[in-house]
């Protein structure tokens, strides 16, 4: 795990790689010593976008959060803004051997898969990512008296008719994928940067076919899910799952008296709870 600090006028932004599945950066805002509203972005290849649930973010003393949609294998720079005034900077790379298809709402939900065959993780086939379309953005109006029309619209579109053509080998693969397909309308695709034509970080909209390849054979799990879709703007709204639940935590309390928790859990932070509201089976 890296950590990455940098100090602003009115906040301290501390940055830490996670691993996991999937893996993720955890964003630590301290030192604020009123309430403040804050925004974060995050810029990457050259793309700055809100990190999700950041878009206006108020608290005071600390705050802490996960970052499921983080770009993996790349600098990200994070910048934390109040007033469209930059307090804090950092720049942290997140490590990941895989590539990552998830539910940007329900990060527990995912998929990692690589470029080439690695055991029973899932793959993209070599006949995935061959093509991409870029439509124009443009309307044409004829004109009187004038073969060529005059052309009105913005900037031409992200690519679509992407095809993301992912084998799995394990029932577990392929059950996260019907649950993926199910539940999410848009797909969080998390690129490895051997991935030509595409982003770090594509949110797919689109159809999902499923192609049972060696499935009906005894001792063979094969699948084929070719996901076919327009890239479209990043889903901005915080992710709902990924996170220790309440019952979790009283559970894990459980059969503990006020006191016992207190004197066990003297010498930590309420920043440090924040930060692993389970740390309570690690003292």
């Amino acid at each position: 795990m890296s950590v990455v600090i940098a100090t602003g006028g009115s906040a301290v932004l501390e940055l830490e790689t996670m691993d996991g599945a999937p893996p993720a950066v955890r964003v630590t805002v301290s030192g604020v010593a009123a309430m403040t509203t804050f925004t974060l972005q995050r810029l990457c290849e050259g793309k700055t976008i809100t990190v999700p649930g950041w878009r206006a973010k108020q608290f005071t003393d600390s705050y802490v959060d996960t970052d499921w949609a983080a770009p993996t294998n790349r600098p990200v720079t994070y910048t934390l803004l109040v007033n469209g005034a930059v307090v804090a900077s950092a720049t942290i790379t997140l490590p990941s051997a895989y590539a990552w298809l998830q539910d940007p709402l329900q990060p527990d939900k995912a998929i990692r898969f690589g470029l080439d065959r690695d055991g029973d993780t899932a793959v993209l086939d070599h006949k995935a990512l061959k093509q991409f379309t870029r439509k124009g953005g443009t309307n044409l109006m004829p004109i009187l008296g004038s073969s060529e029309p005059a052309a009105f619209g913005g900037q031409r579109q992200a690519p679509s008719g992407a095809l993301y053509l992912i084998r799995t080998f394990t029932d577990t693969d392929a059950a996260t994928m019907a649950s993926l397909v199910e539940e999410a309308p848009i797909l969080l695709i998390r690129s490895l940067p051997g991935m030509v034509g595409v982003p770090a970080l594509a949110y797919l909209t689109g159809d999902v076919t499923q192609l049972p390849f060696t499935t009906h054979l005894p001792g063979e799990q094969q699948q084929y899910w070719s996901v076919t879709g327009d890239l479209v703007a990043a889903v901005l709204q915080a992710a709902v799952t990924g996170s220790v639940t309440y019952d979790q935590v009283q559970q894990l309390l459980a059969g503990y008296t006020y006191d016992q928790v207190q004197a066990k859990a003297a010498a930590t932070t309420y920043l440090d709870w924040q930060k692993n509201p389970i740390i309570f089976s690690t003292l």
